[in-house]
């Protein structure tokens, strides 16, 4: 970590001990600073607009009084939609992990994470451009750096419940919303992530938009794909 070069931090958390401990944990090393630092979302929007130079990653907490971290992850995007944005908080619910992935965030952990977790996470997020534990270890994405995960390696109805994981759908809806039986949708799930080496529907989704099979709204480019 030496070598790396400083990365600039925004983080906005309501609860100061929280805020202050984080703040102390990041910058240890001497690699991380953070510059921008709150307990209100409305109050980051406005230190941002004023700032010379733009942070290199914000760090948002989903639980706040007056925006909370869905608005403020909007409203980060709207005005700088390059902003790269990592998600801390003790939510672990998998819709909203998904809901994030799909506003754009490039990251999410939770508060009992390590330090070194939380900093590995800034430093990828800043480096690569995003970061999931689970999916990083994932076999699929040597896969995609070695171009060896194509379009084609997938089924229309591969492509459409992979479209429909990226929504708060549950997998009994999905089965509805494709006409089909929750055992066949189970099946589709099954294959494709015992093929992609993943064991959760986040992770599944996150790999799909690291691939291009899914754009950050969720959309899934069906009408391009022969193979049935």
């Amino acid at each position: 970590m030496e070598n790396r070069p400083p990365i600039t931090l925004a983080y906005v958390e309501d609860h100061n001990s929280v805020r202050e401990g984080i703040v102390l944990l990041l910058e240890r090393t001497g690699q991380l600073k953070v510059e921008f630092e709150t307990g209100d979302g409305r109050e980051l929007i406005a230190q941002l607009s004023q700032a010379a130079k733009l942070p290199d990653v914000c760090i948002i907490d989903i639980s706040m009084p007056l925006m909370d971290g869905f608005t403020l992850v909007d409203e980060i995007k709207a005005r700088w939609k390059d902003m790269k944005i990592l998600i801390l908080t003790a939510f672990d619910e998998e819709y909203l992990i998904i809901k994030m992935i799909r506003k754009g965030a490039n990251g999410y952990l939770l508060k009992g994470c390590s330090a070194e977790t939380l900093r590995n996470a800034v430093y990828d997020i800043h480096e690569s451009g995003y970061y999931y534990s689970e999916a990083a270890n994932s076999k699929v994405f040597s896969m995609v750096h070695k171009k060896q995960v194509k379009f084609n390696d997938f089924t229309k109805r591969d492509l459409e419940f992979m479209k429909h994981c990226c929504s708060a759908m549950s997998y009994s809806d999905i089965a509805r919303l494709m006409n089909t039986t929750e055992r066949s949708v189970a099946g589709y799930r099954d294959k494709l992530f015992s093929k992609f080496g993943v064991n959760s529907r986040v992770s599944l989704v996150m790999l799909a938009m690291r691939i291009g099979v899914l754009g950050l709204d969720g959309s899934a480019p069906i009408n391009n794909y022969t193979k049935q």
